[in-house]
């Protein structure tokens, strides 16, 4: 069974946009041609509600192993700097059931985590993840539906998914998890599914629900589990780096990122010092300025543009701090690179 991720995530209302798949080849006569002996069972699909939809099946694909990656490139670039709006939030739960065939060595690698990425960027991920046979099951969740099904829970743990699915924490923050029994033998029950029609449905969507609950429950053991232990200052370096790379136009305040990568703030500004030689709001600043330098030798943006995109409300505050780190200011910058 070819595995197969939806890398168009939700529409804006919430309801799970289509596939984009290979027209079905056609016979000379034009009948569709007859079913080889060795097929491989199509990848399987459900949605369980808006904003919530499930795939699942085997992954390296036995056949055809060019298929997904073929299917990621055909869709859209979701690059804003194309001129495209960027898609609204998807976080993805993914659970991993070793293949019995691949032996004890693959079992160990039975696992859950979570993903955000999108078409090549999600396919990458897949493989990176699935170095062995194994059968895959992802729950796609839209950032609407997933507030929705978290409403009122005030655990640690739903407040660390929902930071994830914002951005404002990366899925490297939360590591793969062991699949519990509750999670394998929902996995294994989509797998094998024996019903038809309404009955087929209940079941896929009763296992979602254990998946959701067996995937909460491990991440609030996990949660428990890291606050028995100091966070190492590297590790929280690290995530705090990540942050601020993805976050320089809307950064946290200096308390809001150490609560989010658990040190407290003297420490993380000693480790922080120590890591980059500098500390975290002169790293944030140069980290602006080289991209805003980047953006005007580039061209395609006027100063006023580039202020905003580095997180500068005030171009001229914007064309003080370009002009103590690079010595001159950004429009006779642009000028000068352009010619």
């Amino acid at each position: 069974m070819t595995w197969f991720i939806d890398t168009q995530g939700f529409s804006s209302g919430g309801v799970h946009a289509p596939a984009i798949a290979a027209p079905a080849p056609q016979a000379p006569d034009g009948r569709p041609p007859a079913a080889p002996a060795a097929a491989v069972a199509a990848p399987r699909r459900h949605v369980v509600r808006s904003g919530v939809c499930l795939h699942w099946g085997e992954w390296p694909p036995r056949r055809a192993p060019d298929a997904f990656r073929d299917n990621a490139a055909r869709l859209p670039n979701l690059s804003p700097a194309r001129g495209i709006s960027a898609p609204p939030p998807l976080i993805r739960l993914v659970f991993v059931l070793a293949d019995k065939k691949a032996g004890a060595a693959s079992a160990s690698l039975e696992r859950m985590f979570v993903e955000t990425t999108r078409g090549h960027a999600a396919a990458a991920a897949l493989e990176r993840e699935a170095a062995e046979p194994a059968f895959h099951v992802c729950i796609s969740i839209s950032g609407r539906s997933l507030r929705e099904t978290l409403a009122g829970d005030d655990s640690r743990g739903a407040a660390f998914l929902l930071k994830i699915a914002t951005g404002e924490l990366p899925p490297g923050a939360l590591p793969p998890l062991v699949l519990p029994p509750s999670a394998r033998l929902a996995v294994e029950s989509l797998r094998r599914c024996p019903f038809s029609g309404a009955c087929r449905s209940l079941m896929i969507e009763a296992r979602c629900n254990d998946m959701l609950v067996a995937f909460l429950s491990g991440l609030e053991t996990w949660l428990e589990a890291s606050a028995d232990r100091a966070v190492k200052p590297v590790e929280g370096v690290r995530l705090a780096t990540d942050l601020l790379l993805r976050r320089m136009d809307a950064p946290p305040s200096l308390a809001e990122l150490a609560r989010s990568v658990g040190l407290s703030e003297t420490t993380l500004k000693r480790a922080f010092r120590a890591a980059h030689g500098t500390t975290v709001f002169g790293f944030l600043r140069a980290l602006r300025m080289e991209h805003a330098r980047a953006l005007l030798s580039a061209g395609r943006a006027s100063v006023i543009e580039v202020s905003s995109l580095v997180g500068y409300n005030n171009p001229s505050n914007f064309a003080a701090a370009f002009r103590r780190q690079f010595g001159q200011n950004p429009k006779r910058f642009q000028l000068a690179d352009a010619t």
